[in-house]
């Protein structure tokens, strides 16, 4: 990553969502942030240094989760060899957040702040909920980055952001009159909602191989999947060899 890919806090001025950004009044003139992203299907990692109110890109990558056994494996591989001494951490993870602890929802890691902060040597560990971080990651957008899908008339109030993904994730953001408060939400589990009597023939097909059918279970990376074999198996819908192949050799969404 370019160095010059600079983001100033702790507000975006050209933003058009105006974010309550939480200890705002803490944040450094200097240091080195790690951040990153941690999912089912990929946890993504970088490192920037805090320059005068500014964040700087040092560097980033991405890696399979499944591929590691932990965090910590993970952030072995990414850690900087040109001897970056971190200051702070943060880590948006695909879970409920608990006593800065986390349990993957789609992966099989525990991650403990406290811990990450004794084998790095780092005071400051935070964990939130990935799509907590990803509503307040929506302040960092500019007006011609937001597509309208339905346009209506604009009125302010209270938001949510729904993420399907290898899980279905959701957030809400609750408005005060002047700015966003994002909260994580776990809404992906709530139960599926069938409505048509082709939505009924899929919720049987699905409760025959879960014990709860989720909104997840059918909008999400899983969903492509789930509704794939449904159309297959149960509708008897034809379909070529190569999606059959492919499916074999890659992950099936």
């Amino acid at each position: 990553m370019k160095k010059e890919n600079r983001t100033t806090l702790p507000k975006f001025k050209e933003s058009p969502l105006p974010m309550a950004f939480i200890n705002t009044k803490k944040v450094p003139e200097k240091g080195t942030v790690l951040a990153a992203d941690v999912g089912g299907t990929k946890s993504n990692f970088a490192l920037y240094e805090i320059e005068n109110g500014r964040l700087n890109a040092l560097r980033e990558n991405s890696f399979a989760t499944k591929d590691h056994e932990s965090f910590m494996e993970a952030m072995e591989r990414f850690q900087d060899k040109k001897g970056h001494h971190i200051n702070a951490i943060c880590l948006g993870v695909a879970g409920p957040v608990l006593h800065n602890k986390a349990k993957g929802t789609n992966f099989p890691w525990v991650i403990d702040g406290k811990e990450i902060g004794k084998e790095l040597g780092v005071e400051r560990v935070k964990l939130i909920n990935d799509m907590e971080a990803n509503a307040y990651g929506l302040a960092a957008l500019r007006k011609n980055e937001f597509v309208t899908l339905d346009e209506g008339k604009d009125h302010p109030g209270n938001a949510a952001v729904i993420s399907p993904g290898t899980g279905l994730g959701e957030a809400g953001l609750y408005w005060d009159g002047e700015n966003y408060h994002p909260f994580p939400a776990e809404g992906g589990h709530c139960d599926f909602s069938p409505r048509t009597d082709l939505d009924v023939q899929l919720w049987h097909y699905l409760h025959g191989k879960y014990d709860h059918v989720s909104w997840e279970r059918v909008v999400s990376g899983q969903g492509i999947n789930n509704i794939y074999r449904f159309l297959r198996e149960i509708r008897k819908i034809k379909e070529p060899e190569w999606p059959t192949t492919k499916m074999e050799k890659e992950d099936a969404p």
